[in-house]
């Protein structure tokens, strides 16, 4: 399961709730890469991305 947190302008410009979750069918290897991928296109307008590897926010 990833879940992202986003600010209103961002989650408003893109067309998304504030609150995703998104639940993904992949080894523990692969959501690694796919949530550091999330991170370097998100980090300025995502505030928290949740993992099971942990949470970062912004």
């Amino acid at each position: 399961m990833l879940s992202l947190e986003l600010d209103r302008a961002a989650a408003a410009k893109l067309g998304f709730p504030r609150d995703c979750r998104v639940r993904l069918d992949l080894p523990a290897e692969a959501l690694s890469l796919v949530r550091a991928s999330l991170l370097g296109i998100l980090y300025t307008a995502c505030f928290v991305v949740d993992t099971a590897e942990g949470r970062v926010t912004s």
